[in-house]
């Protein structure tokens, strides 16, 4: 259980702290240029990338023998950090809720959006570091 926790928190802290320096070049750099919509689109792959090393990393560090069950739980519990951080970092800069702000998105603002927390959550679930592990013994 304690492994599951671990590995959870540090997905979500490598995660997360990949998103806050990518969110602050959004936000101050690209939204003016392009809108909201086009820079949460462009931002996407990256945090995808992010979500998808951060993954691998902590995978192989604290979990390497997850099962699936093991890896879907560190991607729920992953997700529900994600979102918690994200609901009190709004509430300290905006004075709203998170999701206050993405009620306001556009269709598409949302589903990118979307996109990437569900993608985050799976990643977990798509990583299998026990193959890579096997081959190199």
């Amino acid at each position: 259980m304690m492994h599951r926790v671990s590995a959870a928190f540090a997905y979500f802290l490598i995660v997360y702290a990949c998103g806050f320096a990518i969110g602050v070049v959004r936000e101050f750099f690209v939204t003016p240029r392009t809108g909201l919509t086009l820079a949460l689109w462009i931002e996407l792959p990256v945090m995808i990338g992010a979500s998808f090393m951060a993954s691998r990393l902590v995978l192989g560090r604290f979990a390497w023998k997850a099962g699936l069950s093991d890896r879907a739980v560190i991607g729920a519990f992953a997700l529900v950090l994600l979102v918690f951080a994200e609901e009190a970092m709004s509430w300290a800069l905006c004075g709203v809720s998170v999701f206050t702000i993405w009620a306001h998105f556009s269709l598409l603002a949302g589903i990118a959006n979307f996109t990437g927390l569900l993608i985050f959550a799976l990643m977990p679930l798509l990583i299998d570091v026990r193959k890579r592990d096997v081959a190199r013994q």
